[in-house]
């Protein structure tokens, strides 16, 4: 399945958050969202998800308006993960995993033997199994996150559109669920996700798209997207550049015009 945001225009309390963003998802594919606070990720990928609407342009689904999708035909093409936890009620991690499937048993529906594999495959892969009788509200910022990132694994849904899903982990977990994330990608899913690690970024994306001051700046490899002039221009910060196996790393070292800005990687 292919999402299509055509010349995207959305407007929160009189302000201009996104103007003319176009941006396209296809399957089998993972996009690194990128850029500073404030530059309409966030609003972007909401609109992507029909979580919003915009004010103006089209988000379709295999070309079809996502305004016309039903809920539950929404709920089955896409997998969301918000930036921050929705649970205020004491909800055991593996029944709020289970919400997961709600777009196939409905609420109140029996779970059929697919519908638990399920839910157990995605908390180990997010690797919460051993939180299961355990309350949301009881967890860690990170264990939340991992938690949610089951609910959304859970859907097994054509899309993943997910905001920031390493924020508040440990080193170890964030190469663990990128890793996740790239694996649903390698099974044909489109990946969609909000990344502030640039190195991740880089790393595991096949695109980037470079997101400044409600505009879309620059979509394409990382290598092209990352380039020391437009990181300059958008984030302020000068970076290191280097290579492991084959594989180009980055690191942000300083302010942009700062005294350090010019330092070099030796290593």
């Amino acid at each position: 399945m292919t999402i299509e945001a055509e010349n995207i225009v959305a407007r929160l309390n009189g302000k201009t958050v996104l103007d003319g963003v176009s941006l396209t998802l296809s399957p089998g594919e993972m996009v690194g969202l990128i850029g500073p606070n404030g530059a309409g990720k966030t609003t972007l990928l909401r609109l992507m998800a029909g979580i919003a609407m915009p004010q103006r342009g089209k988000v379709r689904y295999d070309g079809r308006d996502i305004s016309q999708l039903d809920f539950r035909t929404r709920a089955l093409a896409r997998a969301y993960l918000a930036q921050s936890d929705d649970v205020q009620i004491p909800l055991k991690v593996e029944r709020l995993v289970a919400l997961g499937r709600a777009p196939y048993t409905g609420v109140f529906g029996r779970e059929t033997r697919a519908d638990v594999r399920a839910i157990e495959r995605a908390m180990s892969e997010a690797d919460v199994s051993h939180l299961r009788s355990r309350a949301f509200n009881t967890l860690s910022g990170g264990e939340r996150r991992r938690v949610l990132l089951a609910r959304a694994l859970c859907v097994e849904a054509p899309l993943l559109l997910a905001d920031e899903p390493v924020a508040a982990l440990d080193p170890a977990h964030q190469l663990a669920v990128m890793g996740l994330l790239a694996a649903s990608r390698d099974r044909g899913a489109g990946v969609l996700v909000i990344l502030h690690d640039l190195t991740l970024a880089a790393r595991f994306c096949d695109r980037l798209a470079l997101m400044d001051r409600g505009k879309l700046v620059a979509v394409g490899r990382p290598a092209e997207v990352l380039n020391d002039d437009r990181l300059r221009a958008t984030y302020g910060i000068e970076v290191l550049h280097g290579m492991q196996g084959g594989v180009p790393w980055l690191l942000p070292w300083a302010l942009a015009n700062s005294r350090n800005g010019g330092a070099e990687n030796n290593g």
